[in-house]
């Protein structure tokens, strides 16, 4: 017991050593959840892993707003591809001499979701960069426009 003691000790003297030498440290986020919220991201929706996926081919575009209670942000100028912006963490910095800990910010992803003319999902792919999706689908975003209501 004491010998696991003595180790355990040592490891501790040598991360804080090391922590108060570095005076800050980084501990990224893992980026699965929406940034200060509970809510998962939009993109995990479509996965085989989740209780209620969304299946391509099989799901609308009103579907999916339902499930995800997300807004549409941007849509292509053919009404081909609409766009879900939203916010992943990026992680923390903790300053131990300081006590201290705090939130290094958010970054943006784009979730882009091809329609056919039935408005059925038919792809999706998440990106960093609204521009790198554009040229990849050769494409040009605008801000989105819901559809009139029928009467």
């Amino acid at each position: 017991m004491r010998r696991g003691f003595r180790i355990a000790a040592a490891h501790g003297l040598i991360l804080i050593g090391i922590s108060q030498m570095i005076g800050c440290f980084f501990i990224p986020a893992s980026r699965q959840k929406i940034a200060g919220t509970n809510k998962p991201r939009p993109d995990t929706h479509f996965k085989r892993a989740t209780t209620q996926p969304l299946k391509i081919k099989e799901a609308t575009l009103e579907d999916f707003l339902l499930l995800t209670r997300q807004p549409i942000d941007w849509q292509s100028t053919s009404g081909q591809f609409v766009v879900v912006e939203f916010q992943v963490d990026r992680g923390t910095v903790v300053w131990p001499l300081c006590l201290v800990s705090y939130e290094t910010g958010s970054e943006p992803r784009y979730l882009v979701m091809g329609l056919d003319d039935t408005r059925h999902i038919t792809s999706w792919k998440t990106y960093r960069d609204l521009r790198q999706a554009a040229d990849r689908l050769g494409v040009e975003f605008v801000r989105y426009q819901a559809p009139p209501l029928e009467k």
